[in-house]
């Protein structure tokens, strides 16, 4: 799966049409990271959209499960474990969650 994500300067706001696409990207983001956080129990580390999660010392079946469980409570997603195990980085399972959510 290919993904694209607008850069800062692109996506700056306007003051006569805010882009809201963008602001809605930041927000589920920042959710996104919260609950991966939660879910695995990550308390020291800031998190970035490359990351490939599932090489976190705290990734385990349980965490797969918890995030899982969380997205689905959170954003009203599910996606099936073999959709899930293609997706490695931040950035590709916001990007699911963003597709799903649509």
């Amino acid at each position: 799966m290919v993904y694209r994500l607008a850069t800062r300067q692109q996506c700056l706001l306007s003051p006569d049409r805010p882009n809201h696409k963008y602001l809605n990207f930041l927000i589920m983001q920042e959710q996104l990271f919260e609950l991966v956080k939660e879910a695995l129990e990550i308390e020291d580390r800031e998190l970035s959209l490359d990351d490939n999660f599932k090489d976190y010392e705290e990734w385990d079946s349980l965490g797969q499960l918890s995030v899982i469980a969380a997205l689905d409570e959170n954003f009203n997603v599910v996606i099936e474990g073999a959709a899930f195990a293609k997706i490695n980085t931040l950035g590709e399972l916001l990007a699911k969650v963003q597709e799903l959510s649509a």
